[in-house]
């Protein structure tokens, strides 16, 4: 008769188990993230690049450049433009990993025309996949000093500092930060800006032009839940997609491999 497990061995034998779940968890976001990735691809392959001009209801594809609506200026550096967005991150190391994690975002969510040789349609950015490269990125602490003023501290640039006293989100945001590296990251996009643009043109409420595309706004709307605003060219966008869904694809499918590894030792230890 075979000795009875002891428990000991049975929190063992458990540990590689939940690891595997853990692992099985993780890859189903990442291929469900490629998937994804690949359905946008082929939504932008399959969709005609129209002219503003020509624009009608229903999923449009345009490229030109960005033309304000109404004047803004990127909260950091003061840069005039027809959209912006801030990201606020600190570093962290926790046993073996480490990286950046975002504790605070903003951005401006007006509203801008996209211009070419054929005329503008209306932009909305909001809740729209962002494409866009840091213009400015500033990294340091809040502070000049760290432990209890001891140390010298790379502080961040003046302008983060009057930013954070300018805003009072993120200053709250910014609070229990002290001594931590911080990485403030400002996009944003000009007037003149070139952008390729995928999204659902719909009728704008009140609109009286006389020329039917300045009566349309581009949006994310509930049927077809795309909306795409790149600073790069389509082929670019789509080159971008196409190595994002390659290496997430990879990983997943390496995760899934680690999780039915660590399902079976963990069996194979129940079975010992």
């Amino acid at each position: 008769m075979a000795a009875p497990i002891p428990m000991e061995m049975k929190l063992i034998g458990a540990m590689p188990c939940c690891f595997g779940f853990f692992f099985l968890f993780g890859s189903a976001m990442l291929l469900n993230d490629a998937l994804q990735q690949y359905l946008l691809g082929q939504k932008i392959r399959n969709t005609p690049t129209s002219k503003a001009r020509a624009a009608a209801i229903g999923l449009v594809e345009l490229a030109g450049k960005a033309k304000c609506l109404e004047k803004l200026t990127a909260p950091i550096t003061k840069t005039p433009c027809a959209y912006y967005e801030v990201c606020a991150q600190y570093y962290y190391q926790h046993k073996k990993s480490s990286g950046w994690r975002t504790f605070y975002r903003d951005e401006s969510g007006k509203r801008f025309f996209l211009e070419d040789d054929s005329g503008k349609v209306l932009v909305d950015p909001g809740s729209a996949k962002m494409n866009l490269s840091a213009d400015f990125t500033f990294k340091g602490t809040l502070n000049d000093t760290q432990f209890f003023g001891l140390l010298p501290s790379n502080q961040v640039d003046k302008k983060v500092l009057d930013y954070l006293e300018a805003n009072p989100k993120a200053k709250e945001a910014a609070k229990g930060m002290s001594g931590k590296q911080l990485r403030f990251m400002e996009y944003y996009v000009a007037e003149g800006d070139p952008l390729f643009v995928l999204g659902s043109a719909e009728p704008l409420e009140g609109a009286t032009s006389a020329v039917a595309s300045e009566n349309l706004v581009v949006r994310k709307n509930s049927r077809d839940k795309i909306m795409l605003i790149s600073e790069k060219s389509e082929k670019a966008t789509l080159g971008v997609l196409g190595l994002k869904f390659y290496i997430e694809i990879f990983f997943g499918l390496f995760m899934v491999f680690i999780s039915i590894m660590a399902v079976a030792v963990s069996i194979g230890l129940f079975l010992v």
